[in-house]
């Protein structure tokens, strides 16, 4: 299933393609916007039995499919989400029901990084956060992290190849 809008449809052309060459059957299920309302999708799946689901989703519909997964009974194992399907949010809610289920990811989740750990002890332990204590090391956080790493690193390249303390855009 996908998110029925231009980021949910970007998949399609090339799983098309792929279908083609590998010879698989492709079967496309939009969900509209905001997708808490997906029994007719997995209605379709539970009568098509298909191998796989692929799920490139956000938002509540990650949690809405899951759910919807787990009371049709479809294998989580054989259902796969696309990286905006894949945050700790999206299977915290089902505790054990979501068990199975993978999405793919940029970056791990997990405390045991260094830079998680000096937040940890430079932010959340001092009572800085602005997030709930025990964010650091979730999905959503540590991509969130990483990309602050990215954006701090490329404004030292602009500074240095500008020679200015003050870059913009």
């Amino acid at each position: 299933g996908y998110h029925n809008s231009a980021y949910g449809k970007e998949p399609i052309r090339t799983l098309q393609e792929l279908s083609a060459k590998h010879g698989y059957e492709l079967i496309e299920l939009p969900v509209d916007a905001p997708g808490q309302e997906q029994k007719s999708q997995w209605l379709q799946i539970r009568r098509d039995k298909p191998d796989y689901v692929l799920m490139w989703g956000w938002g509540v519909m990650n949690i809405t499919a899951i759910k919807e997964a787990a009371k049709t009974r479809f294998p989580l194992d054989r259902f796969i989400g696309n990286w905006w399907s894949g945050g700790h949010v999206d299977v915290e809610a089902l505790g054990m029901k979501a068990k199975g289920y993978k999405a793919s990811n940029f970056t791990p989740a997990g405390r045991d990084f260094p830079v998680v750990q000096d937040v940890i002890k430079h932010v959340v332990s001092k009572g800085l956060t602005k997030t709930e204590p025990d964010m650091p090391g979730k999905v959503l956080y540590n991509r969130s992290l990483f990309m602050a790493v990215v954006m701090a690193e490329a404004i030292i390249e602009a500074q240095k190849l500008t020679g200015k303390a003050n870059v913009t855009g």
